[in-house]
């Protein structure tokens, strides 16, 4: 039995043909189709690997510019550690611990009042603990101390501490759990192993034409 000859395809037909179909497919094709590569997560900002400024691409909620917001997951809104929003509860003018972003290399920028539902407490205030004091640190954190020799803390109503020559009566207050404010309790936000679903143009036709 004769084999049939397969019929030569003009070159040039074929490439008006291909500038035809891909005119068709970029009108017909949605847009998301065409960028989502770009732009995976949909935030409008392209990934850095296609030059654009989105630091994380599989974060809708995480792009320059974005509004910062004060969280404890440490999740960075607009693509700056350094910025971390802003929550004051108790109007000292500082900044809630809890409000955290994490650096790359594990650090944390954080707010600098170690209580923020008092506005007594500030950094370098000082509360009870124990005969000694918790110092707040520049960091947010609380710092154990000791009372000059001879002193002892005594707890103010306004829920510091002053060292003082031991009172008649003196009862020594509960030790202080520094812990309760550290930013550093707080684990990560975890990113996201999963990346949005692409949805791909039909590749079928393309390449039945390049056979």
């Amino acid at each position: 039995m004769a084999l049939r000859r397969r019929q030569k395809v003009d070159p040039a037909r074929r490439l008006a043909f291909l500038s035809m179909l891909v005119g068709f497919l970029a009108v017909a094709l949605p847009v998301d189709v065409i960028a989502t590569e770009r732009d995976q997560d949909g935030d409008g900002h392209e990934a850095l690997r296609f030059g654009g400024d989105d630091c994380d691409d599989r974060d809708g909620n995480r792009y320059p510019g974005n509004y910062e917001v004060c969280d404890d997951q440490h999740h960075d809104e607009d693509c700056n550690p350094s910025s971390f929003g802003y929550r004051d509860r108790d109007g000292d003018g500082e900044v809630d611990v809890a409000c955290c972003n994490r650096h790359r290399n594990g650090t944390l920028s954080c707010g600098t009042d170690c209580d923020d539902g008092n506005r007594a407490i500030q950094p370098a205030s000082q509360v009870c603990d124990g005969l000694g004091v918790a110092i707040c640190g520049s960091g947010g954190r609380f710092e154990r101390a000791a009372c000059p020799r001879g002193t002892v803390c005594v707890g103010q109503p306004n829920g510091t501490g002053v060292c003082m020559v031991r009172p008649d009566g003196y009862i020594a207050p509960p030790r202080f759990n520094t812990m309760r404010m550290d930013p550093s309790r707080s684990l990560p936000e975890q990113e996201s192993e999963q990346t949005p679903t692409i949805r791909k143009p039909p590749l079928k036709l393309f390449e039945k034409l390049m056979h």
